[in-house]
């Protein structure tokens, strides 16, 4: 059975507009307030509404044929993702009680983002348009304007497992693959309840950290230190 997902930590996404004409930063800006609109509402409840738009949007690239979402993926076999709603109470698995709903097209970085819902969490699984590579995740990812990274926020399980509160991935057309994370509670970031994008440009990420409690928020920089990353406070 599969630990309960508790969310302790928030990103709030900002637009990332890319360099280049005013059409690509309007799409680039476009995909998003995709990934932002996933980020201030992560229910399924408020993502399945907003697929319908988005398959209209995507020029058939994506299709819904009842309980299957179809992806499209360059000179390949298109990617088919199956939701079995069926929930039998002694027996739930992988496999069953799952949901899959499109909640980003991300062209510019070639990218879909699906959340893939179970009886008692979700997850979120970012498929590349041009292989079909697969890769979950745990909150909907933000992407560099070049589309080579993505960072996520972190989460905690519920039987005390593994944690994290940032983390940034390599993204390429073989999948992605995680390249740094940094624990909550860190000394680099302690404890903190929320976070957001402020800027990204190039190997430097500017956040904006929120303590809570009546403490004062604080500014960061996560920039690339040799094959790795860390983050120092403004």
């Amino acid at each position: 059975m599969r630990a309960l997902k508790f969310g302790f930590f928030t990103l709030v996404g900002v637009a990332l507009a890319s360099c280049g004409d005013p059409s690509a930063k309007a799409n680039r800006a476009a995909e998003d307030a995709q990934i932002g609109a996933v980020l201030a509402d992560l229910k399924p409840d408020a993502t399945r509404p907003r697929e319908a738009g988005l398959i209209a949007a995507s020029h058939e690239r994506v299709r819904r044929e009842g309980d299957q979402l179809n992806l499209a993926i360059t000179d390949k076999e298109p990617v088919k993702l199956i939701s079995n709603l069926w929930c039998p109470e002694m027996d739930l698995t992988e496999e069953n009680c799952v949901e899959y709903i499109l909640v980003a097209d991300l062209a510019s970085s070639n990218a879909y983002v699906v959340e893939q819902t179970f009886y008692d969490s979700n997850d979120f699984v970012v498929v590349d348009t041009r292989s079909g590579a697969q890769t979950r995740v745990a909150t909907p990812p933000q992407f560099s304007p070049d589309g080579e990274r993505f960072i996520v926020v972190g989460f905690a399980l519920a039987d005390g497992g593994d944690h994290y509160a940032l983390e940034i991935w390599r993204h390429d057309e073989d999948g992605a693959e995680s390249e740094w994370r940094l624990e909550h509670g860190d000394d680099a970031l302690g404890r903190v309840a929320s976070a957001k994008v402020v800027s990204w440009e190039g190997d430097r990420i500017a956040m904006e950290f929120d303590p809570g409690e009546a403490a004062a928020k604080w500014r960061g920089t996560i920039k690339k230190a040799g094959d790795s990353w860390q983050l120092l406070k403004d």
